[in-house]
C-alpha cells in the first residue's frame, strides 16, 4: 500500500460511517463549503529550463505566458484534435511546471511527453504518490481557509493560481478551482499531513467530508464534464464546449490546424450540452428528433438538488442544438422526453476568464 492510498483512506476515516447524503452535502456546497477528497487526480512535475516550452507545445494554451505562482486550464490533442487529456498547469518556477490530471491519464501522458523531455533535458517526475488533493467549495469557503491557514491569505487570487502555505502545521499549496461554479480552492497536500489538513478545515466546516457523488452534482450542475463519463479520447476538442481552455493567440501546438479550422469555418457535428426532463436520463442513453431521427447521446446525469429535478449531460446533433429543442432519450424503461439547454445549470459565481 502506497502513501498516497493510505493518507487516502485515513482521511476517509474523519467521517462518520453511517452513509451520506449526495444532495444535502450538494446544498451545502451552494450555501455554506464542504470538503472534498480528490484521490482521483494524478500530478507530474516537469522540471528543467525548457519545462514551460515543452507544455506549450503540448498543449492549448499560452504556457510561455504564465509567470511563477500562475496557473491555466488547457487540454492536451493529438494530431487529429482529438482529446487525450484535460489538465491544470501551476507554474512552479522558471524552470518547475505541475501538472495535474485524470490519474488514469497520467501513465500515457507520461509517454507521450517523453521523448520531448528527452531532447530538451527535462525530468518527468510522478508527484502522485506523495501528495493528496482536497478542494473546498461554497460561499464560505475564503472565510473557512482564512481560519485555518497560517501565512499569507489572497482570496483574490485568479483561477488555478496558487502560493504556499500552511494549515494544520503541515506546508500545503492552496490554488482557487472553478468546477463546482462557487468559489473554491484546491489545496495540494503532502499525504503525510493530510490528515491534520483535513481534520483542520472539517473543524471549520463542522461538517463531514463530502463524498464523490455530491462532487459529482455540483459539477454537473456547473456544467464542468467529466473524463471517462463526458469526455473521452474520442471526442474532438471543439465538439467539448471548453473554449476557455483554448488559446486562440498562441504559436503551434499539437493539433492546432484542425482547431483553427473549426473555428474559421464552424463544423461540428455535435457538441456537449445540457439537458432537462421530469425523469432521470441513464447514462449511454441514444437521443432521437422527436419525429425519429438520431440526436446524439447522454454522457452523464444526476439529480439537482439545487434545481429540484433531473439534469444531463449530452453530445447534441448540430441540428439540436438550439436551446428549447425537444428531443427523446431512449433506453431500458424510456423513451423520456427532454429539453436541450445551454450550460451551465446553476449560475457560475465563480469563474475563469472566457467562460464567465
Amino acid at each position: 500500500m502506497n502513501t498516497r492510498d493510505e493518507a487516502s483512506r485515513a482521511v476517509r476515516s474523519l467521517s462518520p460511517t453511517e452513509p451520506s447524503d449526495p444532495s444535502a452535502e450538494a446544498l451545502a456546497g451552494r450555501r455554506a463549503a464542504v470538503l472534498h477528497l480528490l484521490d482521483q487526480r494524478g500530478l507530474m512535475e516537469i522540471r528543467g529550463r525548457a519545462a514551460p516550452k515543452l507544455l506549450h507545445g503540448q498543449t492549448t494554451q499560452d504556457i510561455l505566458a504564465l509567470d511563477d505562482g500562475a496557473g491555466t486550464f488547457a487540454l492536451q490533442l493529438n494530431r487529429k484534435a482529438r482529446l487525450q487529456a484535460p489538465m491544470v498547469i501551476r507554474r512552479l518556477a522558471s524552470d518547475r511546471m505541475l501538472v495535474e490530471l485524470p490519474v488514469e491519464r497520467l501513465e500515457p501522458t507520461f509517454h507521450s511527453f517523453a521523448p520531448f523531455a528527452m531532447l530538451d533535458d527535462c525530468e518527468l517526475v510522478d508527484m502522485t504518490a506523495s501528495t493528496l488533493l482536497l478542494h473546498l467549495s461554497g460561499p464560505s469557503s475564503d472565510d473557512v481557509l482564512a481560519a485555518c491557514v497560517e501565512g499569507d491569505f489572497v482570496p483574490e487570487l485568479p483561477a488555478y493560481h496558487h502560493l504556499s502555505c500552511r494549515c494544520a502545521g503541515v506546508n500545503v499549496m492552496i490554488s482557487p478551482g472553478p468546477e463546482t461554479g462557487e468559489k473554491g480552492w484546491r489545496i495540494l497536500v503532502p499525504a503525510d499531513g493530510a490528515v491534520a489538513v483535513a481534520s483542520r478545515l472539517l473543524e471549520e466546516t463542522d461538517n463531514r467530508l463530502a463524498a464523490q457523488d455530491s462532487w459529482r452534482i455540483l459539477t454537473r450542475e456547473a456544467g464542468w464534464p467529466e473524463w471517462g463519463l463526458d469526455l473521452d479520447d474520442t471526442r474532438l476538442v471543439p465538439e467539448c464546449n471548453l473554449p476557455w481552455a483554448v488559446s486562440t493567440t498562441k504559436g503551434c501546438y499539437v493539433g492546432q490546424e484542425i482547431v483553427a479550422r473549426v473555428r474559421t469555418y464552424g463544423k461540428v457535428n455535435r457538441c456537449l450540452m445540457g439537458l432537462r426532463s421530469t425523469s432521470l436520463l441513464p447514462a449511454g442513453s441514444l437521443l432521437q428528433t422527436m419525429d425519429g431521427g438520431e440526436a446524439g447521446e447522454v454522457t452523464s446525469s444526476c439529480l439537482s438538488p439545487h434545481l429540484e429535478s433531473p439534469i444531463a449531460m449530452a453530445f447534441v446533433r448540430k441540428t439540436c442544438l438550439e436551446p428549447g429543442t425537444r428531443v427523446l432519450a431512449v433506453g431500458d424503461g424510456g423513451p423520456w422526453e427532454a429539453e436541450v439547454t445551454t450550460l451551465p445549470f446553476v449560475p457560475r459565481r465563480f469563474w475563469c476568464g472566457t467562460c464567465r
